[in-house]
């Protein structure tokens, strides 16, 4: 049976893609080519959650939310910090939270069929982990991003859980949010792995998140950018270590 489903979830989503590209990847890469990026990048957005509540229906998800009261209805120099489990997190985020937030992804995404075209498309901020240069340009584009009043999501892991636990997040990846004064969201996510990059069966999957009280920061000592890194990664260790685990 579950090879029945299995069949019926490639026809959908093929089904998907081929709609997206109609009406969102054409249009908006044909905008771009005119001139007109701004306008490109809100198509894409404007389809973005659409298709992330999708693919999270597709693969048969329950997602739930803790704290949706400490989400800011203003999300401008926001940056979002979380813990990285699967490459379904960001389709998480932004199908079940609506949050239209630039995230950091490895430059590698640019080569997954479609799912390139998005990230090109979002302006998502990308970096090669094998390059500091990158990496300090990454840095250097989301504080401007923040700056100038956007959002952008991090995962200091810098990779993703392989094995349920949560990695070292990297202090080096909060500078951008520490230059830019923002207000700082963290967020801890379960579950995405084991319905995605994992998957056994076509059951339904539970993916949880939490949201942290927002820290500000602005205004910080030099002691006070020095702790943040490791209290928030504390924080977020902590709300992720709570979250129900489901055996599949």
């Amino acid at each position: 049976m579950k090879y029945v489903h299995y069949f019926f979830a490639a026809i959908l989503f093929v089904i998907g893609v081929i709609i997206s590209t109609i009406f969102c990847v054409l249009p908006a890469n044909f905008i771009r080519l005119l001139g007109f990026k701004k306008a490109s990048k809100k198509i894409y957005w404007a389809w973005a959650p659409h298709l992330a509540s999708f693919a999270i229906w597709l693969l048969n998800y329950k997602v739930s939310v803790n704290g949706i009261e400490n989400l800011p209805k203003d999300i401008s120099n926001v940056c979002f910090i979380s813990n990285h489990q699967s490459l379904l997190d960001i389709c998480a985020y932004v199908g079940k939270l609506k949050i239209k937030t630039s995230p950091i992804a490895k430059i590698e995404v640019l080569k997954a069929p479609f799912v390139g075209s998005f990230a090109k498309g979002i302006e998502a901020i990308l970096l090669d982990r094998k390059s500091p240069k990158s990496s300090i340009k990454a840095i250097l584009n989301g504080t401007k991003e923040l700056k100038e009043g956007k959002s952008v999501i991090i995962f200091p892991e810098g990779t993703r859980s392989k094995n349920g636990k949560m990695g070292e997040m990297k202090a080096g990846s909060y500078k951008m949010a520490i230059r830019a004064e923002s207000l700082i969201v963290p967020l801890a996510i379960q579950g995405t792995r084991s319905g995605f990059e994992d998957k056994k069966g076509f059951h339904r999957y539970d993916c949880n998140i939490t949201i942290l009280p927002p820290i500000s920061a602005k205004g910080l000592t030099k002691e006070e950018q020095k702790e943040l890194p490791s209290i928030i990664s504390a924080q977020i260790k902590d709300a992720y270590e709570k979250l129900p685990v489901r055996k599949y």
